[in-house]
């Protein structure tokens, strides 16, 4: 019985430290966005996310659209602005932002 209580908390401690930032100020407020970097149009990923090149994932945002990007995806977070849903997912060398039911992305680094 003790060991089962030590495994699931190591298991929580894990979650906590590949989701929070160094130094946890990513607990306190969201980190903030670079209103400077213009949205391109860019078409959805076509290729087949099972055989992708190596090293690279594929991001998938609920209205179907997939990104390919070289980076490792860690969290979601979604907000409105001027009317549109906006969904970002959160990589190590940035935020993939993508109007919903558009080709618009940014990468905000």
């Amino acid at each position: 019985m003790n060991y089962v209580i030590l495994a699931v908390s190591f298991l929580a401690l894990a979650v906590i430290v590949t989701t929070c930032s160094p130094d946890g100020s990513d607990l306190i407020r969201p980190p903030e966005v670079d209103e400077g970097v213009t949205w391109k149009e860019q078409g959805a990923y076509s290729g087949d996310c099972i055989n992708r090149p190596e090293g690279t994932v594929c991001i998938k945002y609920d209205d179907d659209y997939i990104w390919l990007v070289q980076d490792s995806i860690s969290g979601w977070e979604s907000r409105d602005e001027d009317n549109r849903k906006i969904q970002v997912a959160i990589g190590f060398a940035g935020r993939y932002e993508h109007i919903l039911d558009t080709n618009l992305v940014r990468l905000v680094q």
